[in-house]
C-alpha cells in the first residue's frame, strides 16, 4: 500500500548488516542499530523518538567519537554551548545587551536520574550551559 503512494521499499542488505559492527553504542536495541546502519549506508537521515536520546545526548562524545557518529552532511549538530558565543561576538566588536537561554528540563531531569557522563570537553560548563538548547542574543555594534 505504501508503494502505491510513492514510498520505496528499502530491503536490508548484507552491507547494512556488516555496518552494524562499526557503529558506536548509541542504541543497544539490535533493530535500532540495524536501522541506523542502513540509514548511514544509504546516506539517509535517521530520526528516532527514543526517550533515552535527549536533546543534549551528543555532549557525551569526544570530538573524534562525534565525527565517527555524525561527521557527515546529514547529521550536522552544533556542539557549541551558549557561553561559547559571548567571546566570539565580543571579538567581533559587539556589545551584548541581553542574552537568554532555554534550558531543556527533560534533558536535565534525565541526566540527573541516569548515569550520564559528559565528555571532558564539556565538564567545565555550568548546568545552564549544558542543558541549554536555544539562545537569544540582543547585540549592538560597539561604538569606537
Amino acid at each position: 500500500m505504501l508503494v502505491a503512494h510513492g514510498y520505496n521499499e528499502l530491503p536490508v542488505t548484507t552491507e547494512h548488516a556488516l555496518k552494524v559492527d562499526s557503529l558506536p553504542p548509541l542504541h543497544k536495541d539490535p533493530f535500532d542499530r540495524l536501522l541506523l546502519a542502513q540509514a548511514r549506508t544509504e546516506g539517509m537521515l535517521f530520526l528516532t523518538g527514543d526517550a533515552c536520546i535527549t536533546r543534549i545526548n551528543f555532549l557525551r562524545y569526544s570530538e573524534a567519537e562525534w565525527q565517527r557518529i555524525a561527521g557527515n552532511e546529514f547529521a550536522y549538530c552544533n556542539r557549541m554551548r551558549a557561553s561559547d558565543y559571548v567571546p566570539l561576538l565580543q571579538q567581533l566588536d559587539f556589545t551584548i545587551d541581553r542574552h537568554e537561554i532555554d534550558v531543556d528540563q527533560v534533558s536535565m531531569s534525565y541526566m540527573q536520574k541516569k548515569d550520564f557522563s559528559l565528555d571532558e570537553r564539556f565538564a567545565s560548563y555550568t548546568p545552564d550551559d549544558i542543558y541549554s538548547t536555544s539562545l537569544r542574543i540582543l547585540l549592538r555594534k560597539r561604538d569606537d
